[in-house]
């Protein structure tokens, strides 16, 4: 078995922890949903409730991702960087 090199194993890191906030926003969004289409104040408050762990789930996410510059909201211009580097990476990973 092929042992990963050392960037492999930190662009790993890095796409497994992009996927769990795609993921994150998606539970806000379906639990929003389901929040909407609700039709009894019990299962409108649990929604709630969730919904509110879901958003506090994915800003734990955000934050991780923010920390280690992997995911920069509030300037387009290095994110655009960020994401360019990490096609590099993966397109030399494919080559070796």
């Amino acid at each position: 078995m092929k042992q990963p090199t050392a960037g492999q194993g930190q662009m790993n890191e890095n796409l497994i922890a992009v996927d769990m906030l795609l993921s994150a926003k998606s539970g806000v969004r379906n639990t929003a949903h389901a929040l909407t289409e609700a039709s009894t104040p019990e299962v409108r408050e649990m929604l709630k409730r969730q919904l509110q762990d879901c958003i506090n789930h994915h800003e734990q996410i955000f934050s991780y991702l923010e920390q280690k510059g992997l995911y920069n909201a509030k300037d387009f211009t290095k994110q655009i960087q960020v994401d360019q580097q990490a096609a590099q990476q993966v397109m030399q990973m494919t080559q070796s």
